[in-house]
């Protein structure tokens, strides 16, 4: 039989832990609550962009491939030297979603130096690595990691060169003239659907909201493609009678053709760049694969390789 005391001390610890768990059960429900009202205004504001960009039937005729420097291949391109290409080809991706989604000269694949796609990789490399890294999970003991630094230096410079882009065009558009000629074309380039965007009370997107649109867009739309074209043509280096019979079929759709135009946006886009981008080279170089430097696969948030991929071109025209 339990004496006073130890009754008494017994029954308030119990009405302190039903306390606690009323807490525990409140801050949970406020928890849900405010989980569940930010998921609805992320939703509304997704609806709202996708409403506008139904506007967006597709690129004009004048977003051609986009600009890939053959020449330059041509005047590096030896029989007896390999040439990196993934490098080469990261470089036309950004190039060409610069050009033909934001209206932007970059002139990158002459700037082979480019800080924005350095600061991809390290972003890319970064997530891989803290994922493998139970430790790093926790985000207070990422970010005073020397890895959690470099994380956060890379995002900057690569957000810095987003606001660059946005800055640009929206000092543009300030200009009537040049705002008049964009309101009259046919089809908008995305980003200045973006900042033309208006709501039911007149109000258009948040420098956040811009910036998350032209980041998310920016980097699928050239490290993901750059990633597929690279692997794709060394899958064909190594498979010449494939990488014939693919050069057949173009010669006979394209003719006497030096371009292609495309009309497209998203994964059309990409698949559409990839196809282009196969043709036009395909009908310049034939391509084989350098075995003494096969690829050594990296995988991040894309599939890289640590060495580069390395081809032999060989001019065929």
């Amino acid at each position: 039989m339990r004496s006073f005391p130890e009754t008494a001390t017994v029954g308030s610890w119990s009405w302190l832990s039903r306390d606690v768990v009323k807490i525990f059960v409140v801050a949970a429900v406020l928890f849900l609550t405010y989980g569940l009202m930010k998921a609805a205004e992320l939703y509304k504001k997704r609806q709202k962009l996708l409403k506008v960009l139904k506007n967006f039937s597709g690129p004009p005729t004048h977003w051609l491939y986009g600009h890939l420097k053959l020449e330059k291949w041509e005047q590096q391109a030896t029989p007896k030297m390999s040439m990196e290409i993934f490098h080469s080809i990261s470089l036309m991706t950004l190039d060409t979603i610069l050009k033909c989604a934001f209206s932007y000269e970059s002139n990158c694949q002459m700037d082979s130096g480019s800080s924005y796609i350095r600061s991809i990789l390290d972003i890319s490399t970064s997530i891989y690595q803290r994922f493998h890294t139970p430790l790093h999970h926790n985000a207070t003991l990422y970010w005073l990691s020397v890895q959690g630094r470099h994380f956060c230096k890379a995002c900057t410079l690569a957000h810095d060169h987003t606001d660059k882009v946005i800055r640009e065009r929206k000092e543009a558009l300030k200009d009537e003239q040049v705002l008049s000629k964009i309101l009259k074309k046919r089809c908008l380039d995305f980003l200045d659907i973006l900042l033309c965007a208006k709501d039911e009370n007149g109000n258009g997107l948040s420098d956040e909201d811009l910036r998350a649109e032209v980041d998310t867009f920016m980097f699928a739309g050239h490290d993901t493609t750059a990633s597929g074209i690279s692997w794709l043509f060394y899958c064909l280096a190594l498979h010449p009678e494939h990488q014939q019979r693919c050069r057949e079929e173009i010669q006979e759709i394209l003719g006497d053709q030096e371009t292609i135009q495309w009309n497209c946006i998203g994964q059309q886009f990409a698949m559409n760049e990839l196809k282009v981008t196969l043709a036009l080279t395909l009908l310049r170089f034939e391509l084989s694969a350098d075995l003494s430097k096969p690829p050594i696969h990296m995988p991040l948030l894309i599939l890289r390789s640590k060495n580069g991929i390395h081809l032999y071109l060989k001019k065929i025209r």
